[in-house]
């Protein structure tokens, strides 16, 4: 295919040169690949970022739960059989 294209350019203007013939899909796989790295590396880190903060917000929540099993199991006592007079009782709900 490039040796086509050279002699018919040769053909109609033998003085014009040809140099770093190659496809269009590689001229423009060529321009576009450092901003398809970056575009790839800035996604891996925002990845990391989401997975970062998702541990975080689970971590709160389980320290959170974590404080309130003593709360919950005064809650559920068997003492208690009136769960509104219970929380009530010791200040747990309105």
């Amino acid at each position: 295919m490039i040796h086509t294209l050279r002699s018919t350019v040769s053909e109609i203007d033998p003085l014009l040169a040809l140099q770093q013939v190659q496809p269009m899909n590689e001229a423009i796989s060529n321009v576009e690949a450092p901003r398809r790295f970056n575009t790839s590396f800035i996604a891996g880190f925002a990845l990391g970022a989401l997975l970062l903060a998702l541990t975080g917000i689970y971590a709160v929540i389980a320290f959170s739960a974590s404080l309130r099993t003593h709360e919950i199991a005064i809650r559920n006592g068997p003492w208690c059989p009136a769960q509104r007079d219970c929380n009530t009782r010791f200040g747990f709900g309105r």
